[in-house]
């Protein structure tokens, strides 16, 4: 009985390069890049209003922690990745924020409400 061979070798060891490097990138875009916070935006708009914006490096959520000269938590919102949102009813002062990513990523500062 001959044996017939389905797939010549060559092209055999063509499709097993091709099927190595798919899984290689499959595995590395399900590694999860670590999330940073590359920018933060904070502006005064209204009396008593300010809008900010924080900008990640893949568009994930971040949460914003606003607090007094006291250290008294004012506000803690989630904020999107672009999006500008607005916090009112804040009094004239200094104010502190706190940004911190999912993963850890921490940036502090200092606004004036004027």
């Amino acid at each position: 009985m001959k044996h017939k061979q389905i797939i010549a070798p060559a092209n055999l060891r063509l499709i097993i390069v091709a099927v190595c490097i798919l899984l290689l990138l499959m595995f590395t875009r399900s590694q999860a890049f670590p999330l940073k916070i590359d920018e933060i935006k904070i502006e005064q708009t209204a009396t008593h209003q300010i809008s900010i914006q924080v900008r990640t490096n893949d568009g994930r959520t971040a949460k914003m922690e606003l607090y007094n000269e006291g250290g008294e938590l004012v506000k803690s919102i989630q904020v999107i990745h672009s999006k500008i949102n607005y916090v009112s009813n804040l009094k004239y002062g200094t104010y502190i924020y706190r940004c911190i990513s999912s993963d850890g990523d921490e940036r502090k500062g200092k606004f004036l409400i004027k």
